[in-house]
C-alpha cells in the first residue's frame, strides 16, 4: 500500500540523496535548474507526510582557499541529518566546461544555509560519495578523485576528507590503489574513533572487488 508520493517542482535529474529525520520528515538533495539550463545542488525538507515545508538552492559557495565564486553546475549526493537538527549535503559543483570539485553545504533545520564549500583538485572527480557527520562534530566524507599513473594512464582513487564543524580541512587522505583502479563511497566511524571506509577497486582484468580500509582519527 502506497501511504503517498510526490514530486519535487524546481528540480531536474535525479534525486540521489535521502535520509529521515529526527521530527519524523525527511532531507532529499539532487539537483534543480538555476540561472538557464545548467543545475546546481538542492536540498528539501518533507513533512513525515511529502508535503514540502522548504526547499533551498545552492547557487554559490566559498572555495577551501576562502573566495566566495558563483558557478553554475552541480548536484547534491548524500545527506545527513545533523546533531543540531539541520542537514549536510556533499556532491559536486564546477564551471559548466570545468572540472568538478567537492561540495559542502550546512543548512539549519529551517532552511537557512550557514555555510558551504568546495574541496579538491581539478582532477577530484565525486561520483558516488558518502557524508557523515563525526563524534566531534565535524564532517567525513568518501569519495574518489582520478589521476595519472606513472604510464599516463588514468587511475582512481579513494579519497577521505575530514572537516570542523564550520568547514575548515582537518586532514585529506589518498587511500592506496591496489590496482588501478579505486574508490571510496561509504563510511561509518568505529568506536576508536576512526574510519572504516567501503568502495571497490578494479583490477587489470576488469573485475571490481569489495575494498575495505581502516583509518585513524
Amino acid at each position: 500500500t502506497i501511504n503517498w508520493s510526490t514530486t519535487l517542482v524546481n528540480t531536474q535529474g535525479s534525486s540521489p540523496g535521502i535520509t529521515h529525520t529526527s521530527d519524523g520528515g525527511y532531507y532529499v538533495t539532487g539537483a534543480a535548474p538555476f540561472d538557464g539550463p545548467a543545475a546546481t545542488p538542492y536540498l528539501a525538507k518533507l513533512s513525515s507526510t511529502g508535503v514540502l515545508l522548504w526547499g533551498y538552492h545552492y547557487s554559490s559557495y566559498t572555495t577551501d582557499e576562502g573566495y566566495r565564486t558563483a558557478r553554475s553546475a552541480g548536484t547534491g549526493y548524500s545527506v545527513r541529518e545533523t546533531s543540531d537538527g539541520g542537514a549536510i549535503v556533499a556532491g559536486w559543483y564546477n564551471e559548466l566546461g570545468g572540472s568538478p570539485y567537492l561540495y559542502l553545504g550546512k543548512m539549519s533545520s529551517n532552511g537557512i544555509l550557514q555555510w558551504n564549500c568546495t574541496y579538491g583538485e581539478a582532477n577530484t572527480v565525486p561520483g558516488d560519495l558518502t557524508v557523515i557527520q563525526a563524534a566531534d562534530g565535524g564532517y567525513v566524507v568518501a569519495s574518489y578523485g582520478w589521476r595519472e599513473d606513472a604510464q599516463h594512464n588514468p587511475e582512481s582513487y579513494g579519497w577521505l576528507l575530514k572537516t570542523t564543524s564550520g568547514g575548515s580541512v582537518q586532514w585529506s587522505l589518498e587511500l592506496p590503489v591496489y590496482y588501478y583502479r579505486a574508490n571510496a563511497n561509504s563510511l561509518i566511524q568505529t568506536d576508536d574513533g576512526g574510519y572504516l571506509v567501503v568502495g571497490t577497486t578494479v583490477s587489470p582484468d576488469g573485475y571490481a572487488r569489495p575494498y575495505l580500509a581502516k583509518v585513524d582519527s
